[in-house]
């Protein structure tokens, strides 16, 4: 895919450095190839999310809780952070491994 790459209602762009991925109802996405993501959501969806990156409540004390998307809580395992991590994780249908 060459960039910048149009599809309905999403456009995918560089910026800077960043591979950035705008939907038509302002989610941004923007990846640097690497290690590094940022989801941007919009404020009409303030309380209306939940997991990986928190509830959007402007109160980062209840964000990146160590409780793993099936509920369970790893804040006290060694591995926590990966364990949490990888509780997100989803599963690539066009390249399986």
């Amino acid at each position: 895919m060459t960039v910048p790459y149009r599809l309905p209602g999403i456009n995918i762009m560089l910026a800077g450095r960043l591979m950035r991925l705008q939907t038509n109802f302002s989610l941004v996405v923007e990846f640097d190839g690497d290690w590094m993501g940022l989801v941007k959501v919009p404020p009409n969806y303030a309380t209306h999310t939940e997991g990986l990156c928190g509830n959007y409540d402007r109160n980062p004390d209840n964000d990146l809780t160590n409780v793993t998307s099936d509920g369970v809580d790893v804040s006290g395992d060694i591995n926590g952070a990966t364990i949490f991590g990888n509780s997100y994780q989803v599963e690539d249908t066009e390249n399986p491994r």
